[in-house]
């Protein structure tokens, strides 16, 4: 079955992307924590919490999460595919 393709200079839907990702053998949840704790690394929860639309306190709990990520993170991600 293909796949509905995007318009160019489009988002593409949600839906689309998790079948996709699904499609190729990559889990979209797992993808999305990921993406969210290195972004909670590299930002304040603030800014975070503004640029995705979160809460404050939402903002807080990814950037406390994002502080011990490293060889142990990266370690229970591969374990995880």
């Amino acid at each position: 079955m293909a796949l509905p393709q995007p318009y160019p200079g489009q988002p593409i839907d949600p839906h689309t992307l998790g079948r996709r990702l699904k499609a190729i053998g990559v889990p979209p949840q797992l993808v999305r924590h990921a993406s969210l704790m290195d972004i909670a690394s590299e930002l304040p929860a603030l800014v975070i919490s503004r640029l995705l639309g979160f809460h404050q306190s939402t903002g807080d709990n990814w950037t406390r999460e994002s502080q011990g990520i490293g060889a142990d993170y990266a370690a229970e991600i591969g374990r995880r595919l």
